[in-house]
């Protein structure tokens, strides 16, 4: 499960899988940088201004530009339980693999748990989309309270030092204008509305010149 993978891409072909390793994080490297909330107790919800209880159940939490979903793996890796996953992703196969990790995990906490323990799962389609828009977030807020993590990572090819393109051409190293990279100004205008309290962001190389 070294970049999220854990058995259900095997029947993709390689160059599908080969893609999606561009949609992921290292999980060894995710887990360490949200290692202290292993240790975290209901008071330091509180302190962080959630209400009493709000984690008895386990965590909302938001990831978006989720890809194969090494974020929330690298939390259940640490033995965070995760009450309410919401995604936000757009490449198909990246939606099925996260989909059918989600269902059979279900599946089988059912089986061994019960209802009660079992993650709800929930994928919103594109940051620019409706759900992830300002009255969308509002709602999700409203329905579902506020996240106490929200994990992203925006793309990063037209900011990354390893691309040598042209900032001319649409897929070149263009900087945080690019089509793809201007998707973090998204991102953080979503964070900046659900005043997460503890945000892990991610990407490649951002401080490269």
């Amino acid at each position: 499960t070294l970049f999220g993978f854990d058995g259900h891409l095997r029947d993709l072909n390689q160059t599908v899988a080969r893609a999606l390793v561009g949609r992921t994080w290292v999980v060894d490297q995710a887990m360490y940088a949200l290692s202290p909330l292993r240790d975290m107790v209901d008071d330091d919800w509180v302190a962080r201004g959630f209400t009493r209880g709000s984690t008895n159940d386990g965590l909302i939490v938001w990831s978006l530009f989720d890809g194969i979903g090494a974020g929330p793996l690298a939390l259940e890796n640490l033995d965070v339980r995760i009450a309410k996953l919401f995604t936000s992703e757009i490449e198909a196969n990246a939606c099925a693999h996260v989909r059918t990790r989600y269902a059979a995990k279900m599946s089988a906490t059912q089986s061994t748990q019960g209802d009660a323990a079992v993650t709800e799962f929930y994928e919103l389609g594109s940051i620019v989309g409706e759900k992830w828009s300002t009255a969308g977030v509002e709602r999700l807020i409203e329905d579902h309270g506020r996240p106490h993590i929200i994990l992203a990572g925006p793309p990063c090819n037209q900011i990354s030092s390893l691309n040598r393109g042209p900032a001319s051409r649409e897929a070149g190293r263009c900087g945080l204008e690019g089509t793809q990279s201007r998707l973090a100004y998204r991102a953080f205008e979503v964070l900046k509305q659900a005043q997460g309290h503890f945000d892990v962001l991610e990407s490649d190389r951002w401080a490269d010149p």
